[in-house]
């Protein structure tokens, strides 16, 4: 059998095959032999389109012809690994190891086996094995090895991965590039993410899901203006593209554009579906429009589609509390809560609202809570150390402040606050120092200071302090 330089069938030899395996699968009364070269073509090329039965039949085959083939049986453990078979799999693996030591393959697939099976740190002693082995096609490996990782959303490795393969391809395919830029965003390297997405966007300009990955991690880094402009190179591809409809509303929320992002949500609903979360944003739009009556219209119609649907709930326990009927605000809080029980924004808004009724124990359950779930918001560890301050746990509001100082050590609005106390109470020296700190970080937002310093003590030092900056 004529084979070129690498040792493969020609495009024209692999044709025939491909037409000789056809006919001797219809007819299992022709001449069914393969030489090993020719099964080994076979075997990659079903095992590449999953055809499961053809790689089942071909084994079989293999079994008369070639029974002591070891690269027929690096395609076994393939079709074992592929079929879920992983025991079978690893037992074949150890068995070839032990034949084959210096075989890259056996290492490859074992670590993809032992991904699955959750064995991250034996995968990757199987993975750098392999590489250290492999002496061609190193790229395809890197490539492999990354895609097994994003499948089990370890992302981080899975970048890594990515970006060798990236760097190893003789022909740069930018498609990796796509790859490591969702990777790199699923990961949380934002910036990385937006380098990647652009270079991949450079040749590849019409492609709508990457302007679409673009805009998303430009949310995330909070520079929604840029994350528009990408979901409108999206749209301008895809004009009924629903997840950049809806990502543009998001982002014109967040610029407070909030007549705009209700156009664009009521479009992603026209073009997709009306449904609960699409209708309780718009809700949401119009209570900052200060128009209580459509956004409660809006909420109700989004929990006629979903009767448990939580931001609803929550939504109209909002409208009651700024309606001051802080009773009826409760039953509607509750009720997202008893929904959603791990979302903090539910446990501030009711512990604020327990506030205006006097519950102060219960007032400040609901705002540790709150901080227990999601300790990065400081506005949750203001309101619950001013009501420790407030009913007379000094010590304790200032506890609260200096774990919360810990956690948000950016937060100029904290070292306010907790310079405002530690002057009440006379810490002339702690309270210089986080009035420094929180001037440097801001100096605008100095009302977190006023609002509650009493201005009795070291009038003159915190005067000297402000001015300075």
């Amino acid at each position: 059998m004529n084979t070129d330089d690498n040792g493969f069938l020609s495009y024209e030899e692999f044709e025939q095959l491909i037409t000789r395996y056809e006919a001797i699968r219809e007819d299992s009364s022709k001449n069914g032999y393969f030489d090993v070269i020719e099964l080994e073509g076979l075997l990659d090329y079903h095992l590449e389109i999953n055809s499961m039965d053809d790689i089942s039949l071909l084994l079989q085959l293999a079994d008369k012809q070639h029974p002591n083939a070891t690269s027929i049986d690096i395609r076994r453990a393939k079709y074992l690994f592929s079929d879920g078979r992983f025991g079978e799999a690893y037992t074949l693996l150890d068995k070839l190891e032990s034949l084959e030591p210096s075989n890259h393959e056996v290492y490859l697939i074992k670590g993809l086996i032992q991904i699955v099976d959750k064995r991250l740190k034996d995968a990757n002693i199987s993975f750098r094995k392999c590489i250290d082995l492999a002496d061609e096609d190193i790229d395809e490996i890197y490539y492999t090895i990354a895609v097994a990782l994003e499948s089990a959303r370890q992302y981080k490795e899975a970048m890594r991965y990515f970006k060798k393969a990236w760097q190893s391809s003789p022909t740069k395919d930018v498609e990796l590039l796509y790859d490591l830029a969702y990777c790199s965003e699923k990961a949380g390297y934002y910036e990385d993410s937006v380098r990647y997405y652009q270079e991949f966007l450079d040749s590849n300009p019409f492609h709508e899901p990457a302007w679409y990955n673009l805009g998303v991690s430009f949310h995330s880094l909070e520079k929604f203006r840029n994350a528009i402009e990408a979901f409108d190179y999206a749209l301008t591809i895809e004009p009924e593209y629903l997840l950049a409809l809806h990502g543009k509303a998001d982002a014109l929320v967040q610029i407070e554009q909030y007549e705009k992002a209700i156009k664009y949500y009521e479009k992603a609903m026209e073009f997709g579906e009306e449904d609960a979360e699409g209708l309780c944003e718009i809700g949401e739009c119009y209570r900052m429009l200060n128009d209580p009556d459509e956004a409660l219209a809006y909420f109700n119609k989004s929990l006629k589609i979903d009767p448990k649907y939580p931001d609803a709930q929550y939504g109209i326990g909002m409208i009651k509390y700024e309606d001051e009927k802080y009773m009826e605000s409760l039953l509607f809080l509750r009720k997202a809560i008893d929904i959603a029980p791990y979302n903090p924004d539910y446990y501030y808004a009711l512990g604020v609202s327990l506030l205006e009724i006097g519950l102060l124990d219960e007032a400040a359950e609901a705002f540790e809570r709150a901080v227990k779930l999601y300790p990065y918001d400081p506005d949750f560890w203001l309101s619950f150390a001013d009501l420790s301050y407030i009913s007379g746990n000094e010590k304790e509001a200032i506890d609260l402040l200096q774990k919360a100082n810990e956690i948000n050590i950016k937060s100029a609005r904290i070292k306010y606050r907790l310079a405002a106390y530690y002057f009440n109470l006379k810490k002339k020296s702690e309270g210089l120092d986080c009035l420094q700190e929180a001037v440097k970080i801001d100096e605008s937002a100095t009302d977190d200071f006023f609002g509650f310093y009493d201005q009795i003590n070291f009038h003159e030092e915190v005067n000297q302090v402000l001015i300075k900056s």
